[in-house]
């Protein structure tokens, strides 16, 4: 998904709108969202701290309008990526031939969703199957008292939701889009005659859902045994990720995520993640800015995570 950060009555703001429909020219399916931070109902990640703004999929794309030259050059690279509907990038697409994605594409029905939407929730079941082709989703539970728990982020190239067929099911969590998001939904029938039908993907599924069943008994390991800090330490390992391609700066690992984010990732308080991380701060292992953590020492993070340190 391409978002566009902009805001009212901003010259510069108003010329990146004529890139970006002059960029659509080039990629009529891309998935463009146009978003007013000055909109009350405006839901801007923590990252955006100027417009005209551009993410794709979350990333920081530019800073600023980029010139036609540069949206050409982007979109040649993006539109071999995209020619099969991304599905390629899926893990358990990856055996297939261009053709057979092609096909595939052609008959999954897609969805477009903005950050905040609710996909799932208890009180509304349904038997469907979810591939998150962009974006970042979030499974979380609930207490009584209305507290919630982040069970798992879910990123581009995976799936969830409820499919007995699969044994893949929600358990009461509910999923929200935390950013905008493309997804191809897969009823029951469709699982069985595009999916399960091909012997190369139900094994590639297998092999998914045993990897998720590893992750989600080493999380239950480290809520048992690991104090808080460990389990941040390791948190930040999990997520960091390589901003390299598309910030333009020296190598460097990343974490965006909020407090409150991570917070609701360890079971805890946003004031005793905030503690921890800036103990962390001041042993030099992390950087904090706004909406985003800076990991400078992976191998201290280690430590405490293994509980060595």
């Amino acid at each position: 998904m391409l978002c566009v950060y902009v805001t009212s009555h901003c010259a510069s703001c108003a010329l990146t709108l004529q890139r970006i429909e002059q960029l659509r020219s080039l990629w009529p399916t891309c998935p463009i969202l146009v978003i007013d931070v000055g909109a009350p109902a405006a839901s801007i990640p923590p990252a955006i701290i100027g417009t005209p703004t551009i993410t794709w999929n979350d990333q920081i794309l530019w800073l600023g309008t980029p010139s036609w030259a540069d949206c050409k050059a982007w979109v040649a690279r993006m539109t071999a990526f995209d020619k099969h509907g991304s599905l390629r990038e899926v893990d358990i697409f990856r055996d297939l031939t261009p053709a057979e994605i092609e096909a595939l594409g052609q008959r999954a029905p897609m969805r477009e969703i903005g950050a905040g939407t609710q996909i799932y929730a208890p009180d509304q079941p349904t038997e469907v199957l979810f591939i998150l082709k962009s974006g970042r989703v979030r499974l979380y539970h609930l207490s009584v008292d209305g507290k919630a728990l982040t069970t798992a982020i879910l990123e581009a190239g995976t799936i969830f939701g409820e499919m007995a067929l699969l044994g893949q099911e929600l358990y009461g969590s509910y999923a929200e889009a935390l950013t905008p998001c493309v997804l191809c939904l897969m009823s029951r029938e469709d699982v069985q005659t595009l999916l399960l039908s091909d012997p190369r993907i139900a094994a590639r599924i297998a092999e998914f859902l045993g990897r998720r069943l590893i992750d989600a008994e080493r999380r239950l390991s480290d809520f048992a045994f690991k104090r808080l800090p460990e389990r941040l330490a390791a948190l930040l390992l999990e997520h960091a990720s390589d901003r390299r391609a598309w910030l333009g700066r020296s190598p460097h690992l990343e974490v965006r995520y909020t407090h409150s984010e991570l917070a609701e990732m360890t079971g805890t308080y946003r004031e005793t993640v905030t503690k921890i991380l800036n103990e962390f701060q001041q042993s030099q292992l992390i950087r904090l800015h706004r909406g985003r953590i800076v990991v400078l020492d992976p191998a201290g993070l280690q430590q405490i995570s293994a509980g060595s340190a």
